[in-house]
């Protein structure tokens, strides 16, 4: 078993006589052959806890587990870990075939072995015939390609991702989400990836954890994260999302929300307490727009002037104020509703179990 086990880990660091607290009582369980996202915006701690899973820097306080080994006290070439860092960190004086045979190099493997393992690895990238190569010769996306050959290389149990993607075009980085974790998943290593893009998380990963100030907000899917986040910042931080605040009414069969734009009818996990204060979130493209409200207890309708609207290819974007003043977004499929003309009346509709209620 290689999973990753992460117990009550936090890092402080002293800036003068001050201390900042980079994370903060970590706990997480990454199971073996998983493919696990840290998501959050920069400075949440997620390349922090990246380099103390890896041995780069010491925890302050926590054990790290690889597997059923205790790797918080071993230096870096003692994990069976590979990392794959957002610059490369490719030698520039070595060739292709010298940056990925390094691995194997270092644990001792003779040079007719580590040619084959290194071929291999560059067959797998799609880079064969490029192995006399220097990185300077290569494109961005063929740097991070032999990067990911080296680390693929190393045969490592855990593979660490610092935001591998990030120095190549949106084009070109698209296209390389689907092929890394296909080549991840094919490993069977444990992986670990630091990313600031919700696309790319969503896309690639089999569980996300987002971090906010040094915690853990949220664990889960990238699916059940997305459709049902646990806090403002989780449903913020991933898409568009509208808001509302609004009192508990009733709470069977469905939990009823009084709010200043009218009532909106929510289907939660868990309802909440009647006389409750929450914040109904409702994600653009679950909303629809009508000339007249939908005759359907299972849909909430609410009353809107549109402000204006954003033709963008494939769907059509609406800018709605509520009654109370609040503006929402509902992102269309352009050929599912009629255009709708700015400052036109219109009703803003939404299925029970699209909403999700936040806590506050």
């Amino acid at each position: 078993m290689n999973g990753i086990t992460v117990r009550g880990v936090g890092k402080t660091y002293r800036s003068g006589s001050r201390e900042v607290e980079a994370l903060r009582d970590i706990h997480l369980d990454i199971e073996d052959g998983e493919f696990f996202f840290l998501l959050g915006p920069s400075g949440c701690g997620k390349t922090t806890l990246l380099r103390i899973i890896a041995g780069l820097l010491d925890p302050t306080r926590g054990r790290i587990y690889l597997g059923d080994r205790d790797v918080t006290d071993q230096p870096v070439h003692k994990r069976n870990t590979a990392m794959v860092f957002q610059s490369y960190a490719l030698w520039p004086h070595m060739s292709v075939y010298q940056n990925v045979e390094f691995g194997p190099k270092m644990r001792g493997v003779n040079g007719p072995a580590r040619r084959d393992i290194a071929e291999n690895n560059l067959e797998r990238v799609q880079l064969v015939g490029f192995g006399d190569r220097k990185p300077n010769q290569l494109s961005g996306g063929q740097q991070q390609r032999v990067a990911l050959a080296r680390a693929l290389s190393a045969g490592a149990d855990c593979l660490l991702f610092d935001e591998p993607l990030s120095n190549l075009d949106a084009r070109l980085r698209m296209h390389m989400r689907a092929e890394l974790r296909q080549l991840v998943k094919d490993t069977g290593a444990t992986a670990v990836y630091v990313t600031h893009d919700q696309k790319e998380a969503l896309s690639m990963a089999d569980r996300i954890a987002v971090l906010s100030n040094g915690w853990i907000v949220q664990v889960g899917t990238p699916e059940d994260v997305y459709n049902h986040p646990t806090t403002r910042f989780v449903a913020d931080f991933l898409g568009e999302a509208n808001f509302i605040r609004g009192e508990v009414e009733g709470t069977a069969p469905l939990a009823v929300l009084q709010t200043r734009a009218g009532p909106i009818r929510v289907k939660p996990e868990l309802p909440p307490a009647k006389g409750t204060t929450v914040t109904c979130c409702v994600r653009p493209e679950y909303l629809t727009l009508h000339a007249r409200p939908p005759q359907d207890r299972q849909t909430n309708s609410l009353s809107v002037r549109v402000v204006h609207q954003l033709y963008l290819g494939e769907i059509r974007q609406y800018v709605c104020e509520l009654s109370n003043g609040t503006r929402w977004r509902a992102s269309v499929l352009g050929e599912k509703t009629a255009e709708f003309r700015d400052d036109a009346p219109a009703w803003l509709c939404f299925r029970n179990g699209d909403a999700t209620l936040l806590v506050d």
